[in-house]
């Protein structure tokens, strides 16, 4: 599909959401770029034109054996951005096709389960078109917002497909937008308006059109050098790191005990349903990989102190980490 054929969707997309009277996320105001009357349409439309040629050239395709996926090269050397379930385990082969229509061998590096963010590395020595990737703010319900991806694999005739919206909720390192997915985009990038990634298709879902989720490009970058290093974080952790026993849920402003082992290291604590944990052993807390990657980090046995916001109160709690295993203590 031409450029020009994208952003007139695009410019249609805009128009029918605008006079269908669309109403923002309740979440939060929206930015300063949300369209409001015509001109504002065709701004947006000429931003969009200038980023678009480069963020469509990062985009790519990844193909293994057993299927296909999206990514995006955020590196001039070649590292790429896409889901955990596409990269799937550190040394995964993949055939990455470039926006140019080159293949060139690539394989998986680090990945975190818990979040679905995974890294693969072209092999091929040279200079990649890339993505600028956003560090310096957090996405904001109500903000403007573009997709970019591949599904269904490759089409060499529709090139990669363009799917316009907005952020609807954040809630950890997960990001909710309605920008309409499919299959085969897993992996593939969300761009802000000026043409930086925010986050990478996850979870694709065709139930709903605003439930498509995924995963904040802060989880990439507190952990690229693990990812680098072909690190995984696991689900769940081993025996030989601590256990809390709790189960939690990620909200806007932390994460929530949503369950907890009342005979166990998080009920001998004092730990109340919908507590939010805001630090474990004085390491901050601010979604579910932060809080397993805090557990993680002491040894069964070992005293931590939790620091929790109950209601309007911010409580220091103690407690003993038990260990994993079939009957953890």
């Amino acid at each position: 599909m031409k450029i020009t054929s994208l952003l007139f969707f695009t410019y249609q997309a805009l128009t029918c959401l605008s006079l269908s009277g669309a109403e923002v996320p309740p979440e939060s105001a929206p930015r300063l770029d949300t369209p409001k009357q015509l001109d504002d349409l065709r701004s947006l439309q000429d931003g969009l034109r200038k980023v678009l040629p480069d963020c469509r050239a990062a985009t790519v395709v990844l193909e293994a054996n057993d299927g296909s996926g999206s990514g995006v090269v955020v590196s001039p050397d070649g590292l790429i951005l896409t889901a955990a379930h596409v990269a799937f385990k550190p040394g995964r082969k993949f055939n990455v096709i470039l926006a140019d229509g080159r293949k060139v061998k690539a394989e998986s590096l680090g990945m975190s389960e818990i979040s679905d963010a995974g890294m693969v590395r072209l092999l091929e020595k040279g200079t990649y078109a890339f993505a600028p990737v956003e560090k310096s703010r957090s996405s904001q319900a109500g903000e403007w917002c573009f997709a970019l991806g591949h599904p269904g694999g490759l089409d060499e005739s529709r090139g990669v497909v363009l799917r316009i919206g907005r952020v609807i909720s954040l809630a950890g390192a997960t990001v909710r937008s309605d920008c309409d997915l499919l299959p085969g985009d897993s992996g593939g990038p969300l761009f802000s308006l000026d043409g930086r990634v925010i986050a990478i298709h996850s979870s694709i879902r065709s139930d709903r059109l605003d439930n498509n989720y995924h995963v904040d490009i802060k989880a990439f970058v507190r952990n690229w050098d693990r990812f680098v290093g072909k690190e995984v974080i696991p689900a769940t952790g081993s025996v030989s790191q601590g256990f809390l026993g709790v189960r939690t849920a990620e909200r806007p402003d932390g994460v929530s005990v949503v369950e907890f082992d009342g005979e166990g290291p998080a009920g001998k604590a004092g730990l109340r349903l919908g507590d939010i944990v805001l630090a474990i052993g004085g390491e901050v807390v601010t979604d579910q990989e932060s809080f397993s990657l805090a557990v993680r980090s002491h040894a069964p046995g070992e005293d931590i102190t939790l620091k929790v916001r109950r209601l309007e109160k911010i409580l220091e709690l103690k407690t003993t980490l038990g260990s994993r295993g079939p009957n953890p203590k």
